[in-house]
């Protein structure tokens, strides 16, 4: 069959632990209100799954939960969800939306990693962290909005998001790591935060789009590759330093 559905009883604290990994032919699950977690690659490599629906009174999902699930659209979490691990949505080529509940304060490494599809993404005011590789090479992503809850986005988080246009980082933000804009070949339009005192570097290495950039008085430090390749560049007010 190509289609598991959950139907037996489980009560109390109950997770899915990693049992249906590289289940391709699986296209439909229904998870029991009994379930709290889902683990550690638990529905990893179901290249076939297309809906999921997740209950009430899942806290958790794990690193790699849904990764490489290519066929998968859409997916709504539960407003209790607290934790969504590393590599969760890696490699979800098709996935065009995904709501994040209040209730998770970190978006973690690679957590959207290779989503060609993602077109736009709403960070709740409550995130406080961007991981690594966060958004790497989601290409169909035009628009994103970061909340002043945000205080740290790290390396590579945009990296190779070749439609992104527009960028506005909060003054809440005091770190931003290396290449975390590398290859956004359409990006224009970049606002930084009003106290940030170090460029990163390849922060906009191969940004060809590119044209001006206004850097905060703040900044004391331009490191290596910064603005490596970007070859439309006209303007860069500097001060001294």
């Amino acid at each position: 069959t190509s289609e598991l559905i959950f139907s037996f009883a489980l009560s109390g604290s109950q997770r899915i632990p990693a049992a249906f990994e590289d289940c391709s032919a699986l296209c439909d699950v229904n998870i029991p209100n009994s379930i709290t977690e889902i683990s550690e690659s638990t529905f990893s490599g179901c290249s076939s799954l297309i809906s999921i629906v997740i209950p009430s009174g899942v806290t958790s999902v794990g690193n790699y939960s849904f990764e490489g699930c290519s066929s998968l659209v859409s997916f709504t979490f539960p407003e209790d969800l607290v934790s969504i691990g590393n590599f969760a949505f890696y490699g979800c080529n098709s996935l065009e939306e995904v709501n994040i509940p209040y209730g998770v304060i970190t978006l973690e490494d690679d957590l959207f990693s290779y989503c060609y599809s993602l077109k736009e993404f709403i960070i709740p005011e409550n995130i406080t962290e961007i991981g690594e590789f966060t958004f790497f090479k989601c290409t169909s992503l035009v628009n994103i909005q970061i909340p002043e809850s945000v205080t740290r986005i790290y390396e590579s988080a945009f990296a190779e998001c070749t439609t992104l246009e527009t960028i506005i980082i909060p003054d809440s933000v005091t770190i931003i790591g290396g290449n975390v804009f590398s290859g956004c070949t359409k990006l224009k339009n970049v606002t930084l935060p009003a106290n940030l005192t170090s460029l990163s570097g390849n922060m906009f290495t191969n940004c060809t789009s590119l044209k001006t950039i206004t850097l905060p008085s703040t900044v004391t430090e331009i490191k290596e590759y910064a603005f490596y390749g970007c070859r439309n560049m006209t303007t860069l007010p500097l001060k001294k330093f």
